[in-house]
C-alpha cells in the first residue's frame, strides 16, 4: 500500500490512460487533480478527481503551457506531476529544471528519454545490444532514396525519426508512421517526412503486435507486463483498440532488459515488438518512453504501473508483488467501435490491410459480456466517465456518417453550378471582396490569392487568402514557394491567415478548394453557405476539388499550381465578359 496522502497532478486528462492513473492513485488514498487543454477532460468526470484545470494547448502554445504549469506548481503543493502523452511531456522535458524545484516530474531522465524519443537512436541502440530490428535504413536526403530501394521490398514502413517536432516558431507537430505500397507512394511519403528531419525506412514485419510494459529503476527492470493486440485502429497499423494480457515471454523481456540497461532508463516504458508465430521471428518496433494508451489493461489485471511509478519516484520503494491476471481483455469503446464499422464497410482501399472476416465486426463485441472482459473507460464503480465516453463515441459516429452525406450533397450542388457560370459571372462583376480559402493557407489559397491580386491589380476588388488551420503566421510551404516563383508569383513574404467571422460577413464570394472546407463552414458559419463556391467549378476537370499537394511529390505541387493559375485566368475572364457561360 502506498503511504501518505499526497496530491498528484495528472496532465492530458482526456486520455483513457490518464483516467486509469487517476483511479489507481485515488484507490491508494491520494488526492488527484486533472488538467488538459480541452474544457471538460474525460478524467475530470471521475468521482476521484478533486479538481480540474484547463491549460493552453502544448502543441500550439508550448511556451504558454510551460508558464501555466509553473504557475500551477507555485500555487499548489504537488508531490508528483504526471504527463501522459508526448504533447505535454516534451515541453516539460525541454525545461525540466524549471519545474523540478516544485514537484517530482514523472519524466524519464536523460539519456534514456532522448534515446527512446528518437527512433533512429532507438534502433541503433537495439542493434548494438543484440535486439532484433526490422531491415531498414535512415534517410537524411531524398537523393539517397534510390539506394534504399535496392535494400527493401514493398510494402515499406516510413517512420519519422521523431514522433513530435518543434518548428522555429515553437509550434509542435505530431508525426505518424505511414506505409508505402509502391514506389510512387514511397517517394511522396519520404518527401513529406524529410521536411521534418531524418526518416527511417523499414521492411513491414508480419505478425502480431506485442507490447512489453516495464518499470525500471536506473536501468534495472523491476516489473514487467505483456499484452498482445487483438484489434488495431486504423487497420493499416495504429494503436490497439482491443488487447489481451498474456504471460511475459522470457525472450522479449530479455530484449527489453538489454535496452533499458543500456540506456540507464528510469521510469515506465512500453517496448513494442512484432512477432510472427509461424516463423518465430521477432523485431523491435519502437519504445514509448512514457505511459501507453493501453494502460487500463495492466491496471485492471493487477499490474498497477501508475502507483508503482509514484512509489518509486516519491519514496524509492519497489513493488513487492508484480504478478497479474492472464487472459484479461480490455477494449477502448470509441476506437473499437470505429474498428468494427470499418471492418463491416471495408471502405479503405489500402492494399496493405489484412481484412478480418466481416462477421468479426459484430461477433467480437459479444466478448463484452464475459467475466474476463473490461472496458478502458466504462466502470461500475466510476460511472460518469463511461457515460461521457459513450455519448461522445456515438455522437462522433453519427457526425461522421452525417458529414459524409453532407459532403456528397455539397459536391453535387457545386457540380450543378458549372452549368450556371453566367450567374456566377454576374456575382463576380458585382463583388468587391473575394476570399480564397483552403485548410492551411500555405499552399493552395496562398498561390491562388496572389495570382488573382496580380491579375486584378488596379480594380476595385479586395482579394484575401485564408485558411482554417488554428495556427497563423506560418510561411509558405517551401515546395510551393519555389514552384510559384517559376510562374512569377513571389510568396516569400506570405504568412498564413486564419479566416475570421467578420471577414465572412464582409465577403461577397468565398472560393474554397475542397469539400472539407464546405463542411467546416456549414458547421461553424452556416451564413457563409450562400457565398461559398468551389474554385473548381470554373473549369471542366473530372474532379471539382483542387487536391491539397501538402506532403506530396513535386508532380502533385506542380499539378496544383498549374490548375490554380488556370482557374485564376478563367475567373478573371468570366468576370470581364458579361453574359459568359
Amino acid at each position: 500500500m502506498s503511504e501518505g496522502r499526497g496530491r498528484i497532478l495528472v496532465l492530458d486528462g482526456d486520455q483513457a490512460a490518464a483516467l486509469a492513473a487517476v483511479r489507481s492513485f485515488a484507490r491508494a488514498g491520494h488526492l488527484v487533480e486533472v488538467a488538459d487543454c480541452v474544457a471538460k477532460p474525460l478524467s475530470g468526470f471521475s468521482r476521484h478527481c478533486v479538481k480540474r484545470y484547463r491549460y493552453p494547448p502544448p502543441k500550439l502554445e508550448p511556451a504558454a503551457f510551460r508558464d501555466w504549469l509553473e504557475d500551477r506548481l507555485t500555487a499548489t503543493d504537488y508531490e508528483l506531476v504526471l504527463p501522459i502523452t508526448d504533447d505535454s511531456l516534451q515541453p516539460i522535458a525541454a525545461e525540466r529544471d524549471r519545474f523540478a524545484a516544485h514537484a517530482i516530474l514523472a519524466v524519464a531522465p536523460e539519456p534514456g528519454l532522448g534515446i527512446f524519443t528518437d527512433k533512429d537512436r532507438t534502433m541503433a541502440l537495439a542493434a548494438e545490444v543484440g535486439v532484433p530490428v526490422p531491415r531498414g535504413l535512415t534517410l537524411r536526403r531524398a537523393a539517397d532514396l534510390e539506394a534504399a530501394l535496392a535494400e527493401l521490398d514493398f510494402p515499406v514502413v516510413v517512420k519519422p525519426a521523431r514522433s513530435v517536432v518543434e518548428a522555429a516558431d515553437g509550434y509542435r507537430s505530431a508525426l505518424s508512421v505511414r506505409y508505402a505500397a509502391d514506389r510512387e507512394e514511397l517517394e511522396r511519403l519520404v518527401a513529406e517526412a524529410l521536411k521534418h528531419g531524418p526518416v527511417l525506412l523499414q521492411e513491414r514485419v508480419p505478425g502480431d503486435g506485442v507490447g512489453v510494459e516495464v518499470l525500471c529503476d536506473r536501468g534495472e527492470v523491476i516489473a514487467a507486463f505483456q499484452h498482445r493486440r487483438l484489434h488495431e485502429w486504423p487497420l493499416t497499423g495504429g494503436g490497439s483498440s482491443y488487447r489481451e494480457s498474456v504471460a511475459v515471454e522470457p525472450q522479449l523481456v530479455e530484449d527489453a532488459r538489454r535496452l533499458m540497461r543500456a540506456a540507464g532508463y528510469h521510469g515506465v516504458a512500453m517496448v513494442e515488438f512484432k512477432r510472427c508465430a509461424a516463423s518465430g521471428r521477432r523485431a523491435l518496433m519502437e519504445v514509448n518512453a512514457r505511459f501507453w494508451g493501453s494502460l487500463p489493461l495492466p491496471v485492471a489485471a493487477g499490474a498497477d504501473f501508475p502507483l508503482w511509478l509514484r512509489d518509486l519516484l516519491v519514496t524509492g520503494r519497489r513493488p513487492e508483488r508484480t504478478r497479474y491476471r492472464l487472459g484479461l481483455r480490455a477494449r477502448k469503446f470509441s476506437r473499437d467501435l470505429f474498428w468494427a464499422v470499418e471492418v463491416l464497410r471495408r471502405s479503405d482501399p489500402n492494399p496493405l490491410i489484412a481484412w478480418p472476416p466481416r462477421h468479426q465486426g459484430l461477433t467480437s463485441w459479444f466478448a463484452a459480456f464475459l467475466p474476463r472482459h473490461r472496458f478502458d473507460v466504462q466502470s461500475w464503480s466510476d460511472l460518469r466517465p463511461g457515460w461521457v465516453d459513450l455519448k461522445r463515441s456515438l455522437a462522433l459516429l453519427l457526425e461522421r456518417f452525417g458529414e459524409r452525406r453532407r459532403r456528397l450533397r455539397m459536391l453535387a450542388r457545386m457540380r450543378r453550378l458549372r452549368g450556371r457560370r453566367a450567374e456566377l459571372g454576374r456575382r463576380l462583376r458585382a463583388a468587391r471582396k473575394l476570399i480564397v480559402l483552403c485548410y492551411g493557407n500555405i499552399n493552395r489559397s496562398a498561390i491562388a490569392a496572389a495570382d488573382l491580386r496580380r491579375r486584378l491589380v488596379g480594380e476595385e476588388v479586395e482579394i484575401l487568402g485564408a485558411g482554417l488551420h488554428p495556427r497563423e503566421h506560418r510561411p509558405t510551404d517551401p515546395s510551393m514557394l519555389s514552384l510559384a516563383a517559376e510562374r512569377g508569383i513571389d510568396l516569400s513574404a506570405h504568412r498564413s491567415h486564419r479566416l475570421r467571422p467578420e471577414e465572412i460577413a464582409a465577403a461577397d464570394l468565398i472560393f474554397a478548394m475542397d469539400a472539407s472546407q464546405l463542411v467546416a463552414l456549414a458547421r461553424d458559419y452556416p451564413e457563409a453557405m450562400t457565398k461559398v463556391v468551389l474554385y473548381g467549378v470554373l473549369d471542366d476537370e473530372a474532379s471539382i476539388e483542387v487536391a491539397d499537394p501538402y506532403g506530396g511529390d513535386e508532380t502533385a505541387y506542380r499539378r496544383a499550381r498549374d490548375r490554380l493559375i488556370d482557374l485564376g485566368e478563367r475567373l478573371v475572364a468570366l468576370r470581364n465578359r458579361p453574359g459568359a457561360s
